[in-house]
């Protein structure tokens, strides 16, 4: 099977972190390794938390778990996420904000990419 790699491309560009969202799913299939940065701007009154999921039908998704934990608290911050051996068809970043009145914004970007040939 020949190399597959997806190429860095943004899934969000200023998604606002004002409510819950969910990214657009990115297929993964026949990848070994996935990158996902996540960085915010703006953030002054928001805490919440990013999770990665997983899906193989499309349907019922799974949270990775990711460790630590990928939590906004109040600040502008920069997550870097390496997934390796993803057993998963797509991926996706959601996001829920824990407070009141959440504000900022996030760009969130992927990468994935398979090792053998």
């Amino acid at each position: 099977m020949p190399k597959r790699v997806v190429l860095p491309f943004n899934l969000k560009t200023a998604q606002a972190l004002s409510a819950s969202f969910s990214t657009d799913a990115v297929s993964v299939r026949y990848t070994d390794n996935v990158g996902i940065f996540i960085k915010t701007a703006s953030v002054t009154t928001n805490t919440g938390s990013f999770i990665i999921e997983g899906t193989i039908d499309g349907t019922n998704w799974f949270d990775f778990g990711v460790s630590p934990s990928l939590a906004l608290a109040n600040a502008n911050t920069t997550f870097a996420v390496n997934l390796n051996q993803v057993p998963f068809d797509q991926v996706r970043v959601s996001f829920t904000p824990s407070v009141t009145t959440p504000n900022g914004t996030a760009l969130i970007s992927i990468m994935a990419k398979s090792v053998g040939v």
